[in-house]
Order: C-alpha cells, then structure tokens, then sequence
C-alpha cells in the first residue's frame, strides 16, 4: 500500500511540475504571437521604417534587372550548389522548430535573452510570411516557372513571386 502511496504521490508531482512547466511554454507561445499582432501594426508608426523603405524602393528596382539577367543565364542550366544550399535552408529557417530550439535551448540554460530572442525572431518571420503572402497577390514580378509548384505555394500565394519566401528567415535575423 505505501508503495501505490509513493507511485500516486510522484506522478501527482510530476503532472503538476508538468502542467506548470506546459503553462509557462504556452504563456511563451501566446506572447510570441502577441508580439506578432502589435507588430503588425507598430511597424506602420516607426519613422525608420520609412528610411528603410527609401533605401529598398531602388534596390529592389536593381534586384528585379539582376533577377532577371540571372534567370536567363541559369535558364536550363544546373544551378550552383550554394545557391540550392541558400535556397533550401530558407525554407527549413522558416519552420517553427528553429525558433523553438532557441526557445528551450534558452529556457534549459536560464538565460531570459536568448528566450526573448526567440519568441521575437517567431514573431517577425511569421509576420514576414504572412506579409510576403499577402504581397505576392499584386503582380508586382512574374514567376519564372508556373509548374511543379506545390499546394503551398498555390494556396497561400499569389501569381507575384515578389517576395520569395525563401529570403524571409534571412531578412528577419540579418535587418
């Protein structure tokens, strides 16, 4: 009987040492998509923001010229393969579980920055692809290639493929 007692009492312990530590992921979770939603409309009342976009306006009119002379020099040729590499990794960057594994590598090591960072970088490359989704309905550049396009990118994309998601992680941890 006192070792049912025992058994009863650790995994009461353990469920609620459980349920806090399940509480505070979720509070972490709920602030990271709190930042997202102040964010998406704060951006709009910062002054820098509009330096930035004086700077990316011309760029961007550079990018499309440049774009456009790389296309046609790969255009049924093999591309590199640090170019793949880049463009694979953008994909894998905006998947939750990067962030995440900052979250609980700063969460195991006590250390309130690195977990600050993390629900922050959730919040922006989230907010980043929802915005580039959005984007990509105003025929703003034409898609190189129409096929093999998958469910993703006909669903929650338009025609446009300005911008590209794949440079979404990298403009959130680099600007």
């Amino acid at each position: 009987m006192s070792k049912v007692l025992v058994v009863l009492l650790s995994f009461a312990f353990s469920s609620f040492s459980f349920a806090q530590e399940t509480n505070r992921h979720w509070q972490a979770l709920t602030d990271s998509f709190s930042l997202l939603v102040h964010g998406s409309y704060k951006q709009f009342g910062e002054v820098n923001n509009l330096g930035y976009a004086a700077a990316a306006i011309p760029s961007l009119i550079v990018a499309f010229d440049e774009d456009d002379r790389l296309a046609n020099h790969y255009r049924g040729k093999k591309v590199d393969k640090s170019v793949d590499l880049i463009g694979d990794l953008g994909v894998v960057l905006n998947q939750p579980l990067f962030p995440a594994a900052i979250y609980f590598f700063g969460d195991y090591k006590k250390n309130s920055h690195t977990v600050q960072f993390a629900k922050e970088l959730f919040a922006a490359t989230y907010l980043a692809l929802a915005e580039s989704g959005l984007m990509s309905f105003i025929d703003i550049h034409e898609r190189p290639s129409t096929s093999e396009l998958s469910f993703w990118e006909k669903s929650f994309r338009g025609d446009s493929s300005f911008p590209s998601g794949h440079v979404i992680p990298y403009q959130v941890l680099f600007f």
